[in-house]
């Protein structure tokens, strides 16, 4: 190719130029924007996903709590009905060999 023909296609080109500029400056920005969207969006899911897991977290610790709680509760009912009891029959006179508890208090005690 001779400069000639060089000039000529340059010169062809150069009218085309600035709309090829602003389709690639387009297409950048759009892939930037893209990108931002989609990083904002995980962004959103990982805060999503970070409360579901404390609220279930939290359900689990409530769930577990009243769990003991009631647990306690009941162990310490039945150790007040044992105790009733033995003081009852301490109180009649039997011997200690003798106290039996009802089998159904004892077993929520133990």
């Amino acid at each position: 190719m001779d400069s000639c023909s060089l000039s000529a296609v340059l010169d062809a080109l150069t009218p085309g130029l600035p709309s090829l500029v602003g389709t690639l400056i387009g297409g950048a920005v759009t892939l930037f924007a893209t990108y931002m969207t989609a990083r904002h969006q995980n962004k959103l899911e990982d805060k999503r996903l970070d409360a579901s897991r404390e609220d279930e977290w939290r359900r689990f610790e409530r769930e577990n709590l009243v769990g003991l709680q009631e647990a306690v509760q009941r162990g310490m009912r039945a150790t007040g009905k044992c105790c009733l009891q033995m003081d009852k029959l301490a109180t009649e006179g039997k011997e200690w060999a003798d106290w039996i508890v009802d089998p159904a208090d004892s077993e929520m005690q133990r």
